[in-house]
């Protein structure tokens, strides 16, 4: 005593939502002074947004945001026993070390197969991975996570998030003129990065017999990473950086500050630790809080 009624139309069938972090290392050292890759290992974890089903068959891809290229694709996400809706997907790739001895990577992990990530904010789902050959003689090379104690600027970034950055500087053969490349990471409350690059060295400077004291000041260009989407800010900027190697008290109280300023009009766009010392408000350096 019944009957169906169809009406035409399409279903339509989307990937479940995801979250994703990345829970890898982020520092990788090379074999050697000479060599120019790293064996660099990336992790990530994934989390149905949808707790009442287990996980389906869910992969997951690694990009490089900078030069959008996918470092590894499809990588298969294993369920973790006893928390059926949340999996883990790890990969081993080779990755450059650059042409001054550290690079840096924003690496953005994109859930696909049957799951989507893509309302997730960017800092959320976005971590810089260094890859570097060890330290040599008459080189600044590096790389870490320092913690947001007092930051200022126009983008100050989330006070809630580390700041990540990668030095690799070094002489030419003569000894006479600097070469390297500066980069920062600054996640921002919005859920996007602001992402500022050093293009040419202007200066660095070296004192001290045994804790060593340098400051570096270089030109740079500022990018915003937001929804995998990277948009020029500005460019020709100034990038100060200031470090200082207590070798007489290890490598545990080492300290660095960064300070981003525009040359056209002066303002502050980034200070790591923005105090008032001698009556003047300035970067100060801080210990880093995971780093090489």
């Amino acid at each position: 005593n019944y009957h169906f009624d169809y009406i035409d139309g399409d279903l339509w069938i989307v990937p479940a939502d995801a979250l994703v972090n990345y829970v890898g290392e982020t520092i990788f050292v090379s074999s050697g002074s000479s060599s120019t890759t790293a064996q660099v290992t990336l992790t990530a974890s994934l989390q149905a947004v949808d707790e009442d089903y287990p996980l389906g068959t869910a992969t997951v891809d690694f990009i490089d945001v900078g030069s959008g290229k996918v470092l590894a694709a499809n990588v298969p996400v294993s369920p973790v026993v006893g928390q059926p809706n949340v999996g883990t997907a790890n990969t081993i790739v080779t990755l450059s070390t650059g042409q001054y001895g550290a690079e840096s990577y924003l690496i953005r992990v994109v859930a696909t197969g049957n799951y989507d990530n893509s309302a997730q904010p960017d800092d959320d789902k976005t971590a810089t991975v260094v890859a570097m050959k060890p330290t040599t003689a008459n080189t600044i090379i590096g790389g870490g996570t320092i913690d947001p104690v007092a930051p200022a600027g126009s983008y100050s970034g989330d006070p809630s998030e580390n700041v990540t950055f990668s030095i690799g500087m070094q002489y030419n053969k003569s000894g006479t003129n600097p070469q390297g490349k500066i980069t920062l990471a600054i996640p921002q409350s919005d859920g996007s990065i602001i992402y500022v690059k050093s293009n040419s060295i202007s200066s660095m400077k070296v004192t001290g017999a045994t804790d060593k004291f340098a400051t570096i000041y270089t030109k740079a260009s500022i990018y915003k990473v937001d929804s995998g989407v990277v948009t020029t800010l500005d460019g020709n900027v100034t990038l100060r950086m200031d470090v200082t190697d207590y070798l007489s008290g290890g490598s545990l109280n080492d300290e660095v500050g960064f300070t981003v300023l525009s040359s056209k009009n002066s303002n502050l766009f980034y200070s790591s630790r923005w105090v008032l010392e001698n009556n003047a408000w300035k970067t100060k350096t801080q210990k880093l809080f995971s780093g090489t």
